[in-house]
């Protein structure tokens, strides 16, 4: 059997664009220690039907890794050590059975027996009536979905139909079963043991019968047995199927709350760096001096419940951005947060680690959404009728919101009855009507949707992503912009020798640049009195020379002189420079182009390939990074060639002032790879290493000459 499918979740899937399907194979769920034994329903399966589906798929593989050990190795993501896998995959059965324990509400003896009943249905109805073939090959979505409802319809859901009735039955037999005598240990396992007549409350501890096991009343059972028992009560099992997801719901105000304090507190304060460092623990002590430790640790606390709770179903959600469809990286679903995680996966961004905190907030209120549309259609209801609140806006009374433990669980309590014979065992009769109505008043009346565009959502703008090609386009329509001399911009980046200076300075900048280019203003005033005296900017310039010589027209070129020191420095030191540039534009080099680059450069000066340097940047930070969409022709700056793009930017730099390049500059620009038959043509998605790999040769350059 094909381990198949998004289909139980051991897969990872991609979205479907244009009908396609873009199912990957393989095992993402990691190791089973980072799994929680919850089941959780998917698709049409019920959540005990996903866990004993799931327990199958885990225990095919762990038969095929007896036989083909290889074969099963490369479908696990990530990479194990092929001594590990059959480890691997015998943690993951053991959990299956217990998420199926928990499930059903029964003994671990009675999960094997269960599960050997259908093992037994499987081979009898396999041999009599097997299922359709073309359909088990499970060769697309449409497929691996009809095998999944093939599969559960004829071999669980008969045998779970009559689970209770059948495991009474087979333990009966177990009991009176005359081979076996009167084991001392099977009498006490079937209560057929005469308890002491000398027992009392303070010696229960030593009576046997206190310590067997007794079917709990939990929201895996109730739903179990409203499954078997009724179908009228829809919303009721509708409920009970998300309630896992739903109960997270009531802490997103507390998310809400988390992302903004943080995102006051490192707005444009942070690069994507910075943030890895820094972890939630370190965090939450800067806190101490405000008297707010407590506070945002409980906040924190709240945001790694709710994690915990849907990180599972975050493996394959996909979710708008403003750079298109997002996934949160698969390596942060497969473990809990804890405070040793850096604050980046608190802080909301499109991107990398950003994810977690934004794709968790857009699920959990997608999942509100989505269920009041169902439960209209289920009550005859306008679902267009409700009340609607904007994202910024949502408090508790909005939504979904209850506590699992405080509110639903003594509702199902007031609305079960429980009695317990000996020899007879447990027996638990719910109220499903009366416990369907309350849950409808309390928790789903006069609840609204969410108004959930993506622009709506507040996200962390890091300092190094203030700033960019779109940005500085703004900027030139309120303030002509004109370049530094080169003598002038040498002699600020060398002023300012401190690497943190240069950060701040940088921070401050982005901050000026965005008034500016709302605002506009007198092109020839002094930057720093803008900074000073209309933003009360305390210091803004480090250097001399920029204090001096710096007027609002040139604030787009001390932005590039700074950015190009800054770059340079984490450059030297491999830090990861150019990390505002989104990763589409830091595709790499092939080996046949640096040894043409390598080629060309070493004929240059130190002074020309400085100066090739400093127009590659300028042309990768105001033309290159230009997001798909901006332009009217919706141009796609990764598609064009560097060496096109770069001429046209020697033509047309993007400055309101006429400059003049030196000539051997459009012809070394000319001899970037472009068309050949023994070379690849550079594209501009490769100017980030292009730049990074002449620096390299440019700083190789300067040490020789010394």
């Amino acid at each position: 059997m094909e381990i198949g499918g998004e289909g139980h979740k051991l897969l990872a899937t991609n979205k479907l664009h244009d009908g396609l399907d873009q199912t990957a194979t393989g095992h993402i769920l990691g190791r089973a220690e980072g799994r929680q034994p919850v089941a959780s329903p998917e698709r049409s399966l019920s959540p005990v039907e996903c866990a004993i589906v799931r327990l199958f798929t885990h225990m095919a593989m762990y038969l095929g890794a007896s036989i083909n050990l290889q074969a099963i190795h490369t479908i696990i993501k990530p990479d194990l050590d092929p001594a590990t896998v059959l480890p691997f995959l015998w943690a993951h059965i053991e959990k299956d059975l217990l998420t199926i324990q928990r499930a059903i509400g029964k003994s671990v003896d009675d999960v094997y027996i269960l599960i050997h009943r259908i093992c037994n249905d499987i081979m009898e109805k396999h041999r009599n009536n097997p299922l359709n073939q073309e359909i088990c090959i499970l060769a697309n979505k449409n497929s691996r979905k009809k095998w999944e409802e093939d599969f559960t319809k004829t071999y669980l859901s008969p045998v779970l139909q009559e689970m209770d009735g059948y495991l009474k039955s087979v333990n009966k037999q177990l009991a009176n079963d005359q081979r076996l005598g009167s084991d001392p240990l099977l009498c006490l396992l079937f209560e057929i043991d005469i308890p002491s007549e000398h027992s009392s409350p303070s010696t229960l501890h030593n009576v046997p019968a206190v310590w067997r096991y007794r079917s709990q009343i939990t929201m895996d059972h109730l739903l179990h047995t409203l499954q078997v028992q009724s179908r009228a009560h829809q919303v009721l099992a509708m409920f009970l199927q998300e309630e896992h997801h739903l109960r997270a719901i009531r802490l997103v105000p507390n998310i809400l709350k988390l992302q903004r304090m943080l995102i006051q507190r490192y707005q444009r304060k942070l690069d994507r760096a910075e943030a890895t460092t820094i972890t939630i623990e370190d965090m939450i002590q800067s806190y101490d001096n405000e008297g707010r430790a407590e506070e945002i640790k409980n906040l924190v606390r709240d945001f790694i419940e709710a994690w915990q709770c849907v990180r599972e179903q975050l493996l394959t959600f996909t979710f708008p951005t403003l750079e298109g469809l997002g996934k949160v990286p698969k390596e942060y679903c497969q473990k809990a947060i804890t405070e040793g995680h850096p604050v980046s996966v608190l802080l909301p961004t499109f991107r990398d680690a950003g994810l977690c905190s934004y794709g968790l907030l857009y699920f959990l209120l997608k999942k509100q959404n989505n269920f009041l549309q169902e439960y209209c259609k289920k009550k005859k209801m306008q679902y267009t009728q409700l009340p609607k609140v904007p994202v910024n806006d949502v408090t508790s009374p909005h939504l979904i919101s209850y506590h699992p433990d405080r509110d639903i669980l003594p509702m199902v309590l007031a609305n079960c009855h429980y009695t317990f014979q000996v020899g007879k065992g447990t027996k638990i009769d719910y109220n499903f009507g009366d416990l369907e109505r309350q849950l409808m008043d309390r928790f789903l009346f006069s609840k609204s949707v969410i108004d959930m565009p993506v622009y709506e959502f507040e996200m962390m703008t890091y300092r190094s992503e203030t700033t960019n090609a779109v940005v500085f386009r703004h900027l030139r329509q309120k303030i002509k912009q004109e370049p530094l001399t080169p003598a002038v911009a040498n002699q600020i980046s060398e002023e300012i020798r401190a690497y943190p200076d240069l950060c701040q300075t940088l921070d401050k900048l982005d901050i000026t640049i965005s008034f500016l280019k709302s605002v506009g203003g007198d092109a020839n005033m002094s930057l720093e009195k803008f900074m000073t005296q209309t933003l009360k900017m305390e210091n803004p310039f480090p250097s001399q020379k920029a204090r001096s010589s710096c007027v609002c027209k040139h604030a787009q070129s001390l932005w590039i002189t700074l950015a190009m020191e800054k770059t340079k420095r984490q450059a030297s030191h491999k830090e990861d420079a150019f990390e505002g540039v989104s990763g589409e534009l830091r595709v790499d080099l092939h080996p046949d182009q640096r040894d043409i680059i390598t080629s060309f450069c070493e004929e240059l000066s130190v002074e020309r390939l400085e100066l090739l340097l400093d127009t590659l940047f300028e042309c990768i930070m105001l033309t290159i990074t230009v997001p798909k969409g901006t332009d009217d022709d919706d141009l796609d700056m990764t598609k064009l060639s560097l060496r096109d793009t770069m001429i046209g930017y020697l033509s047309a730099p993007q400055y309101d002032l006429d400059l003049t390049y030196p000539g051997w500059m459009t012809d070394l620009v000319g001899r970037i790879p472009n068309e050949g038959e023994n070379f690849t043509k550079i594209m501009n998605n490769q100017a980030v290493d292009v730049w990074l790999f002449l620096y390299a040769i440019y700083s190789q350059k300067r040490i020789e000459r010394r």
